[in-house]
């Protein structure tokens, strides 16, 4: 809760090699006051992300606007179920922000409504719940196509062999510009099926050659794996020459796979 100043704040340090944790007192201070004395103290000026991790009768938001005014903010990371108003209203609050991280759905009722969060330009866009055991819900490839973010990363459902083939056409006749990225993992359907994912689109293994492509911020790499030369089928758009490589994820519960654009710089 930000409605009433903190006096004691915790702090904690969480380097590559050690881990420090301590509380901080200064009575009388308010948010931003914290804020201010954070940065001057870790000689940093912005924020990288932002966690609301409460109840939502618990935060009035309009206390916020004097903690984060003038802010660079890069990422705004949704953790907790809140109402679709009270959602639009926390985006309306960080319209800076280039990443966005949604943990539940809070249009799973109206699932229209989700389309003012996929249009939004991010540079990255997680769709993503906190446990294993949940998912995106009321996801669709209308709602795929229409997303405007350069790297996408989703946990839905129901996501079949034929989506992703109705996909990758849609995106050989120009859908999803600004697409650098996607890593889909689709439960509760079948297994990957090449005849299906693949009918009628020209494709060719790909030849692993090393590209400059940065997927870092987005997937957790496995020790040893690499950013670059990523393995599976490449597929070239004829529009603008670019050429993106299908990296399918073995997963037996359900379909999993990365896209990724290479493009013609």
């Amino acid at each position: 809760m930000i409605i009433d100043p903190p006096e004691v704040v915790e702090v904690i340090y969480d380097g590559p090699i050690y881990r420090r944790e301590g509380y901080w007192q200064r009575p009388g201070y308010s948010m931003r006051q914290w804020v201010d004395h954070m940065f001057q103290v870790m000689h940093y000026s912005k924020l990288d992300e932002i966690c609301f991790n409460v109840v939502e009768d618990h935060l009035e938001l309009e206390t916020i606007d004097a903690f984060v005014n003038g802010i660079d903010i890069k990422a705004l990371n949704i953790t907790r179920t809140f109402s679709p108003t009270y959602f639009l209203r926390i985006l309306q609050k960080f319209p800076s922000a280039k990443q966005l991280h949604v943990s539940q759905n809070p249009f799973r009722l109206g699932p229209s409504e989700q389309q003012k969060i996929l249009i939004e330009n991010y540079d990255i866009l997680k769709l993503q719940p906190r446990r294993v055991d949940q998912i995106w819900e009321n996801f669709t490839l209308d709602d795929l196509l229409i997303i405007n973010s350069r790297r996408v990363l989703i946990t839905t459902e129901n996501f079949t062999n034929k989506n992703l083939n109705q996909f990758l056409k849609h995106w050989l006749k120009g859908s999803n510009p600004r697409l650098d990225l996607l890593h889909m993992q689709s439960k509760n359907v079948s297994m990957y099926d090449a005849e299906i994912a693949l009918k009628r689109i020209l494709h060719e293994e790909s030849r692993n050659l090393p590209r400059d492509k940065i997927l870092d911020e987005c997937i957790q790499l496995d020790p040893g794996e690499q950013l670059n030369g990523v393995q599976g089928i490449d597929i070239r758009r004829g529009s603008d020459g670019s050429v993106a490589t299908l990296q399918v994820i073995d997963n037996k519960e359900g379909i999993e796979f990365q896209f990724v654009v290479w493009r013609e710089d």
